[in-house]
């Protein structure tokens, strides 16, 4: 592991949220930093932060009274009380080396996150998959069932007009990522284990050693609460047997929650038969996919552990207007339709692409920007594979978030891969996103679906592309 997850100290950081004042927070434009950090600032704490590059995150929080800046400066820890970093940020960053020096507290996202959730009941939705939008469902069926949750999940969710719902109610449900170790912080919660398969392996090395860590979260679990986990993985089936306390399973196959009579509708919506120890159910979800199917099975699960009624989870579901990157339709491009979607994980663009079919209708161009070098290292020959179901491929270059490159791994090699599987098709690797913006503007104009994938900045893509309209 590239971090020393034994190091953390929740008790430290929720000292730190009883007696500091000042929070500064390095990478604050990530998702998840920034939820956090918006949470602290609703609680009358100064708070400011930063990052490596502008963004409309950045400019959001300003409005909300955060102060933000670009780039990382020694300077910025000056009159803070609180450092906050993520696993992304070097151990030895100048800024945070100065934090050090100056003897502020410096905590670690995932102990700051741990700290708030310690003290309401809480529940941890982790996996591979799924995650977020499991979260934002269990939120929003507590909504509507009147508990007033507190939500922090990892994408922007329309309905609470950022990615945190900030409730005072007695439950914080909260996306517990396994990317780095830290969901071993997350103890004394009920669960949610969505998926489990190979991924990350820049952090653990092994499949087995991600097991291991999620084993050690299982066992941790609430004793007196519950852990809701997919019936249908074998893997997620056998590591749950380590929480000590209500199993709650879930799946198309097996589980106390199961969905049958899978219809797909025009619009874009998915009916299906939910069958649950509360009965028979019709649920309808706004929403394509049966990944979605199977996270609205967990999030009802969840909700109605944590007391909600079985009738006004069905209701909530059928209100959910999905979450920003999830297969979000931006607008047109001629009469194409451009979808911007998350998909980072081979398993993840599968169902991106099958959805689509099954939906759409349309040949499919699929643009496909890789997230890390690792990740494309691990995976290179199953995104070969994977994207041989579009009709057209286009792959640019490698987002490195924190990574340094690796020699041999690049979107042309993954190109020329994909190519070899499909040669009965066209694909090509572009290396900018300007580049491919333009490619697809001149090509793509006449009844495609225009697919935009990835967990970097290649929305981008989708934004130029409908901004013509």
């Amino acid at each position: 592991m590239t971090l020393d997850v034994d190091q953390l100290s929740v008790d430290r950081a929720r000292h730190a949220l009883e007696t500091c004042q000042r929070f500064h927070f390095m990478g604050i434009g990530g998702i998840g930093m920034s939820g956090l950090a918006r949470w602290l600032a609703r609680q009358g704490r100064t708070v400011s932060g930063c990052d490596r590059n502008e963004s409309d995150r950045l400019e959001f929080l300003r409005r909300e009274g955060i102060a933000t800046s670009v780039e990382h400066n020694p300077s910025h820890v000056q009159g803070t009380d609180c450092l906050v970093y993520t696993t992304a940020v070097p151990q030895t960053n100048e800024e945070l080396a100065a934090a050090r020096q100056a003897g502020l507290r410096v905590l670690h996202r995932a102990e700051v996150l741990a700290a708030i959730a310690a003290t309401r009941r809480s529940i941890a939705v982790t996996g591979t998959h799924g995650k977020s939008t499991t979260t934002a469902m269990v939120g929003t069926i507590l909504e509507t069932a009147g508990l007033d949750p507190l939500v922090f999940v990892g994408a922007d969710a329309p309905m609470w007009q950022g990615n945190a719902r900030f409730g005072n109610g007695q439950w914080c449900v909260f996306e517990a990522c396994e990317s780095d170790g830290t969901i071993v912080l997350y103890q004394n919660c009920s669960q949610v284990l969505t998926s489990l398969e190979p991924d990350h392996l820049d952090q653990y090395g092994t499949f087995e050693n991600l097991q291991k860590f999620v084993k050690r979260f299982l066992a941790s679990a609430d004793q007196e609460g519950f852990v809701v986990y997919c019936a249908d993985s074998q893997i997620v089936t056998e590591l749950v047997d380590a929480a000590q306390c209500q199993r709650v399973g879930y799946g198309l196959g097996a589980g106390e929650y199961r969905a049958t009579d899978i219809q797909m509708l025009a619009g874009g919506s998915t009916q299906f038969c939910m069958h649950s120890p509360a009965g028979r159910r019709k649920v309808r979800l706004q929403l394509c996919g049966t990944h979605n199917v199977l996270n609205a099975l967990a999030a009802v699960a969840a909700a109605e552990q944590a007391g909600a009624d079985a009738e006004l989870a069905v209701q909530a579901l059928g209100r959910f207007p999905g979450l920003s990157r999830r297969f979000e339709k931006m607008g047109t491009l001629g009469t194409s339709i451009v979808i911007d979607d998350y998909a980072h994980h081979p398993t993840e663009v599968r169902a991106v692409l099958s959805t689509a079919r099954d939906y759409l209708r349309r040949p499919i161009v699929a643009i496909f920007q890789p997230h890390l070098f690792s990740r494309t290292r691990d995976f290179m020959d199953e995104f070969a594979q994977v994207f041989a179901e579009a009709d057209e491929a286009i792959f640019t270059d490698i987002y490195p978030a924190r990574e340094a490159p690796i020699p041999g791994v690049t979107s042309e090699e993954l190109a020329h891969r994909a190519a070899a599987v499909r040669p009965d098709r066209p694909t090509y690797y572009l290396a900018g996103l300007d580049e491919v913006t333009d490619f697809v503007r001149r090509n793509y104009r006449d009844g495609w679906a225009v697919l935009v994938i990835g967990a970097g900045d290649v929305r981008k893509v989708a934004e130029a592309l409908v901004e013509e309209a």
